[in-house]
């Protein structure tokens, strides 16, 4: 079989942009009413995670005032404790600091009156040593 030859002119040519156009006009009312769907059911999805936050915010909330009442019960009973502990060891130095304090004070005393023997024996040493010589 002979094939047909035909004679195309520019009119009858498919170009791209004739393509393009042809597309977009076709496909473009497909574009906007998918364009409009998806931003429909964006706007469905943005109200349930909305309000799925804001229930969860809350819960959060309710979960962080909890939380910090537990940790202030727990600093309170912490602060009692060691304060009971510093009052139990003051209460078993103080006898020690007194005996401290009272050996302290012996020891100036001591010192004071040995000064005052040291000074008595040279005042005696030098009158013996007069009266010797005399």
């Amino acid at each position: 079989m002979k094939k047909k030859t035909t004679n195309n002119n520019s009119s009858d040519l498919l170009t791209k942009g004739y393509l393009n156009n042809a597309l977009d006009k076709r496909f473009g009312a497909y574009d906007k009413k998918m364009d409009e769907r998806f931003g429909a059911y964006d706007k469905k999805m943005d109200e349930r995670f909305g309000a799925y936050d804001k229930k969860m915010d809350e819960r959060f909330d309710n979960y962080e005032v909890r939380i910090d009442l537990k940790l202030d019960s727990f600093k309170r009973e912490v602060e009692d404790s060691i304060q009971k502990g510093i009052d139990r060891v003051l209460t078993r130095i103080d006898p020690i600091l007194a005996e401290v304090e009272n050996a302290k004070i012996d020891r100036d005393l001591s010192t004071e009156q040995m000064e005052q023997v040291k000074r008595k024996v040279k005042d005696h040493e030098k009158r013996i040593t007069k009266l010797e010589n005399n």
